[in-house]
């Protein structure tokens, strides 16, 4: 598809095959009716980025939720499914939809609905900008490049999810959760380090939000619902509450897991990852205490 009519000049810099867009750890055929998925993650920077960039690399891993795979490592040793992105944040965002991209760097075409508050400030399907710097890139991109993204990286990562979450919603006689994991920047005041959305209740229950949050609070974490991040693309899309399938954004403060060099703390990821196993089996018990309910026809 991205391959007509592209300019014989970008045509080498685009033919490098990427990897596969993601790793599944744990179980590849869900056995319990939970699936954490971790998108802004992957550390692989295509080596068309570092010729567009016109910031240097260290500013574009400013937009990964740093290590964040690494709090579920534990989650994926007790049978759960962990699927992971591997391709870099800065190519392609996997938590907005095909449409939120920005006019102002997809120079060739307009997207079909008017942007949303993230797009204009330049997070949107390919970030274009970030404070201080500005913007990102040197030039805009043509609309087959952004198919191209689509193509190879966001809809193979969402197809794996759709597939993941139809085994582990059979594997919940018929309902499954999504937990969505993510990290943060350390919020004014240092508050909250936990943060549960649910697009302010669209996409999960509130008796599963309550669990999750209190297995937050139980870790000596202070909490918050839906502020500052009530979820985004991923729990929109594959979250069908009245369907039997509720889906979480989950944010840690990165001050809980990593050093003040921004590397990881072994012993802070090693409470952490318990944490994230502990709010797995509370989904999971939540699945089990629903299953005598009767789910709603869509």
């Amino acid at each position: 598809m991205f391959a007509a009519n592209r300019p014989a000049v970008l045509s080498a810099m685009m033919d490098a095959p990427l990897p596969v867009p993601y790793r599944l750890i744990g179980a590849s055929r869900p056995t319990v009716p939970v699936v954490i998925t971790v998108p802004h993650a992957g550390r692989h920077y295509p080596p068309e980025l570092d010729r567009l960039a016109r910031v240097p690399r260290s500013v574009l891993e400013r937009l990964e939720d740093r290590y964040a795979d690494a709090l579920a490592s534990l989650v994926a040793d007790q049978g759960f499914s962990v699927l992971v992105a591997t391709i870099a944040r800065a190519f392609i965002d996997l938590n907005r939809s095909e449409d939120e991209w920005d006019s102002l760097l997809i120079g060739d075409d307009r997207p079909r609905i008017p942007p949303a508050h993230r797009v204009r400030a330049g997070l949107g399907l390919v970030p274009r900008r970030l404070m201080p710097e500005g913007e990102l890139w040197q030039r805009p991109l043509r609309r087959f490049e952004l198919e191209r993204r689509l193509d190879t990286v966001h809809r193979p990562w969402h197809g794996e999810i759709e597939r993941l979450l139809g085994l582990a919603s059979a594997a919940g006689g018929g309902r499954a959760v999504l937990i969505d994991l993510h990290s943060m920047p350390t919020q004014p005041d240092s508050v909250p380090h936990f943060v549960v959305g649910d697009r302010h209740g669209l996409t999960a229950s509130s008796e599963l939000v309550d669990r999750l949050l209190a297995e937050g609070e139980g870790a000596g974490l202070t909490v918050a619902r839906n502020a500052p991040y009530a979820g985004a693309y991923t729990i929109q899309r594959h979250g069908r509450r009245r369907a039997g399938v509720e889906a979480v954004q989950i944010e840690f403060d990165r001050a809980l897991y990593l050093d003040s060099a921004g590397e990881l703390d072994a012993a802070a990821v090693a409470r952490m990852g318990d944490l994230v196993a502990r709010l797995a089996h509370a989904a999971a018990d939540h699945v089990a205490g629903c299953s005598r309910w009767p789910l709603a026809a869509e």
